[in-house]
């Protein structure tokens, strides 16, 4: 995974004294993507009749190495189809918000019709500063 424009500079200015030292969020949210969402998140976001943002949780990050998994298993049933998922992306709000991280491409895309479930195993994602 890799940072989105948001958190990149949310980053710099926490650590280095910046104009504007960012809140911290108090939910994260995993978003599935049917193309590349690219740094700022915002593209290709699934939209089918009942889809939204999922809320997530995370460990906390090993040291060395930088890295976080999830905590916390996410499960979404498509109300409507929804197309090939092959990207995600994590979030600090329900709707709109910032993006925090984008994924690259999965590796196994999937498409999902109305009805099946969408899992996202605890420990499935990795998020790595380097």
């Amino acid at each position: 995974m890799s940072k989105s424009n948001y958190s990149e500079a949310a980053t710099l200015d926490f650590w280095l004294g910046g104009a504007a030292a960012p809140t911290r969020p108090t939910t994260r949210y995993i978003a599935f993507h049917t193309a590349d969402p690219t740094e700022t998140g915002a593209t290709a976001e699934l939209a089918n009749t009942g889809y939204a943002r999922t809320a997530m949780t995370f460990n906390a990050a090993a040291s060395p190495g930088g890295t976080a998994t999830n905590s916390s298993t996410v499960n979404m049933t498509m109300s409507g189809a929804a197309g090939t998922v092959t990207h995600f992306s994590i979030w600090d709000a329900l709707t709109t918000g910032n993006c925090l991280y984008v994924s690259a491409a999965l590796g196994t895309p999937r498409t999902y019709a109305a009805g099946d479930t969408l899992t996202v195993a605890a420990a499935a994602i990795t998020v790595t500063e380097d």
